[in-house]
């Protein structure tokens, strides 16, 4: 895969493939169609993108011109439909990935950190604790502790 895709992509491609743990029964995928807010033609496109783009190290810039629009015409559908920019959606796609990877793997922070694209493992670290007021170190000890 490695050879064919690149390494970047066979990483992302190991960890899709690649359970630790089941999800729990209330778990529930999110789907681009129905359940959500009525989304255009390009902003599904983008959340598509973005969704299969998670460890590349594509801007905003350079997505919005995959898709075919200006980069302000994405954030402004991004903020009309999602009330955030792009960017910030972007981030919390990463930052949510992060951490079921966290909470449901042993995988060290920088393979984490590469799989979602920050590239090492003190960038995870600062977005995890912004986003989740806490370090995916203390959220991992605090699981293990509950489990024992």
């Amino acid at each position: 895969l490695s050879r064919h895709c690149g390494r970047v992509r066979a990483f992302k491609g190991l960890a899709d493939m690649l359970v630790d743990a089941p999800r729990h029964q209330g778990h529930q995928l999110q789907s681009m169609d129905g359940g959500g807010p009525d989304l255009t033609r390009h902003l599904a496109r983008a959340v598509a993108l973005m969704r299969s783009s998670l460890a590349d190290g594509l801007t905003v810039a350079e997505l919005a011109e995959r898709i075919g629009i200006g980069r302000r015409q994405l954030d402004r559908l991004f903020t009309a439909h999602m009330g955030m920019s792009a960017h910030d959606h972007w981030t919390k796609m990463r930052m949510e990935h992060a951490h079921w990877r966290v909470t449901h793997s042993h995988h060290s922070l920088a393979a984490i950190a590469d799989e979602v694209g920050l590239g090492n493992a003190s960038s995870l670290a600062r977005l995890f604790r912004k986003h989740y007021g806490t370090s995916p170190g203390a959220l991992r000890a605090g699981l293990a502790s509950a489990a024992s």
